[in-house]
């Protein structure tokens, strides 16, 4: 028979209707040098039992080292399955992670394609605007009168110019003046009007001829002239028409005197003749041909300086050739330009 420590307790005895087990875990020191012992140490339970006698220890049963549990085996099949979804999840993974890569790049791109870009356009906006400024404003600003051709022998047909015609107003004002209307004659054939928006004039303009208008130091200028006028070349065939403001404030005269002032000056330039005065109702001044040594070029041209007192504005208006072509040009040109010049009143 067994040894009696590890027989159960005797039916006889009475226990405890209510007493709880306890499940106590028990610490154990494992020799490292004892490679018998498990792995773990086993707890053991304990019946507490009312009783005069020593309670007896039953011995729970020793578990199972887990070196000694055989994993469950995997069938073939079940292993296939394993692996087709872990390759499955790998390459899922992949390819998000390359997409997102793929994106992250092709935005890196498109950035630095626009950083690249913006200068380029900045460039070409500067580049355009500069062109466009230049095409417009191309010319020598510096234009002197000591520079320009001035006229030559007049005729006795010469005698009939009128540079003061001067059609209705209308209620809109420019810059300077108000706008004129168009002049309703037919133009001379070769010719059309053309009107200088600055200064409000108009004036017949031969077909090809260019147009440049500049302002300066308060005079404001209006050219239709045969040559194109540019930063390097003066014109040598043409009309221009200069209009002087503020003259009384400037000059110290009125318009009308000023103007006789600046008939006397060309005295000094070069030989006048035909100086004629001008009478009208709103201008006052003088017309006249001079001829001069520019630059040991002669130069002929036909001025008129006509002064309005009331608009407070002086007009200069000269129709210029070299000497050699001069005779040709104020008979195609000049004088059928010159007296269909509209001038403003104010």
């Amino acid at each position: 028979m067994a040894d009696d420590k590890y027989a159960p307790p005797s039916d006889n005895k009475e226990k405890q209707a209510n007493e709880p087990v306890r499940v106590e875990p028990v610490e154990t020191k494992t020799d490292a040098t004892d490679a018998k012992l498990p792995s773990y140490t086993p707890t053991t339970v304990k019946n507490t039992v009312t009783s005069t006698e020593k309670p007896s220890e039953v011995p729970a049963t020793p578990a199972t080292p887990m070196s000694d549990v055989t994993p469950p085996v995997k069938t073939a099949e079940a292993k296939r399955t394993e692996a087709e979804t872990a390759a499955s999840q790998t390459i899922s993974a992949t390819k998000t992670q390359t997409a997102t890569v793929t994106k992250g790049k092709n935005s890196a791109i498109w950035i630095l394609l626009l950083i690249l870009a913006l200068p380029v356009l900045c460039c070409v906006i500067f580049f355009c605007g500069t062109f466009i400024f230049a095409a417009m404003y191309s010319g020598d600003s510096d234009y002197s009168q000591e520079e320009v051709s001035y006229t030559p022998t007049p005729s006795e047909e010469d005698d009939d110019l009128d540079v003061t015609i001067t059609p209705s107003i209308t209620p809109t004002t420019t810059r300077i003046a108000s706008p004129i209307l168009r002049p309703t004659e037919t133009p001379p054939s070769g010719f059309t009007w053309y009107s200088c928006p600055t200064i409000s004039v108009w004036s017949l303009r031969p077909a090809g001829w260019y147009t440049y208008e500049e302002a300066k130091d308060g005079v404001f200028s209006c050219y239709i002239t045969r040559e194109q006028i540019t930063a390097t070349q003066q014109y040598q065939t043409g009309l221009s028409i200069n209009v002087y403001t503020n003259v009384l404030s400037k000059y110290g005269q009125k318009a009308s005197l000023h103007a006789k002032t600046v008939a006397d000056n060309f005295e000094n330039l070069g030989t006048v003749t035909g100086r004629t005065p001008v009478t009208d109702p709103d201008f006052s001044g003088y017309s006249l041909f001079i001829s001069s040594n520019v630059g040991g070029t002669v130069v002929n041209q036909y001025i008129a300086v006509l002064g309005n007192d009331d608009a407070n504005k002086l007009y200069l208006i000269a129709f210029e050739s070299r000497e050699n072509t001069w005779d040709t040009q104020w008979a195609t040109y000049g004088k059928v330009m010159i007296p269909e010049i509209v001038l403003p009143l104010d």
